[in-house]
């Protein structure tokens, strides 16, 4: 769930005052209400968010402050506050598909390239050496809902690149660019899958990083993983003070999923928010 920052704070009827005012523009968590602090964010891990350069790492129980897209055209859009669910990352190898747990047919591989993230030699160019060059990785994994993302750009020719969840039984089109975009192909339920690309014209060749695959209904952020377990921790946002509420709440908040701008389109839900009795938490 990404929650942006409005570009200006709303207008309430006359008369009237917020209790609790969430601005981010500073890049800042200071959240107060009249009292005093009423939030804070907690998580037991590092995570990624989107930056104006590309791919952040944001430390532990850092908030993240995410640029997102709103409208699909691939430009960063607004600043926003990342709050997501704990995810597995289930790929091996996701920055470089040089490695053997990516099997290659027809398509040379190198980890050569300058990552999402701006690392030097930490994305990997995918080259076709004859038609339909394949690079595909085999997935043990029970029946649940599953969704496969990739960041990618265009390195060198113009035919068509695809990618695909299911061993190439259907094959999603990449309309790529010299920019990194990413990627999405639509949940399915199944078990087993084996994700990759192909690249159909010879000597056309590509950019790939952050190859994801992941249990859920959308896409999260990015989690690099090489051989070992790699998971995201969720991120959860607790009251640190004493409800200043009353019975009655109006809430009033512009959001945006950040899996909208990604080609494929997909599904899902997610909470705006809930409140609950028992240990005071607000959940975005």
């Amino acid at each position: 769930m990404i929650i942006p920052m409005p570009p200006l704070a709303p207008r309430l009827p006359l008369g009237r005052r917020s209790t609790l005012l969430l601005d981010y523009r500073a890049e800042d968590l200071s959240l107060l209400c009249r009292s005093g602090q009423l939030l804070s964010l907690y998580r037991a891990g590092v995570g990624t968010s989107v930056t104006d350069g590309g791919l952040a790492t944001d430390g532990y129980g850092a908030p993240r402050f995410h640029r997102v897209d709103t409208d699909g055209d691939y430009a960063v859009d607004t600043m926003s506050l990342l709050i997501e669910p704990a995810v597995s990352q289930l790929c091996t190898y996701t920055r470089d598909l040089s490695n053997a747990a990516w099997t290659k047919s027809n398509l040379s591989a190198a980890l050569s390239q300058t990552g999402f993230d701006g690392a030097l030699t930490s994305a990997s160019l995918l080259t076709a050496t004859a038609g339909n060059g394949t690079a595909l990785q085999a997935i043990t994994s029970g029946s649940a809902q599953r969704v496969t993302s990739v960041w990618a750009r265009r390195s060198v020719g113009s035919g068509t690149v695809q990618m695909t969840q299911d061993n190439g039984s259907t094959w999603l089109a990449m309309t790529l660019t010299a920019d990194w975009r990413r990627f999405s192909i639509a949940p399915v339920t199944s078990a087993n899958p084996t994700v990759g690309f192909r690249i159909v014209t010879n000597g056309d060749a590509i950019v790939v990083d952050f190859v994801q695959h992941e249990l859920g209904a959308y896409p999260t952020s990015p989690v690099a993983r090489t051989s070992g377990a790699a998971a995201r921790i969720a991120d959860a946002v607790n009251l640190v003070s004493a409800w200043p509420f009353s019975n009655n709440l109006t809430v009033y908040a512009k959001i945006a999923p950040d899996w909208a701008s990604l080609a494929g389109g997909i599904g899902g839900s997610a909470f705006l928010v809930a409140l609950g009795s028992g240990v005071p938490r607000l959940a975005v």
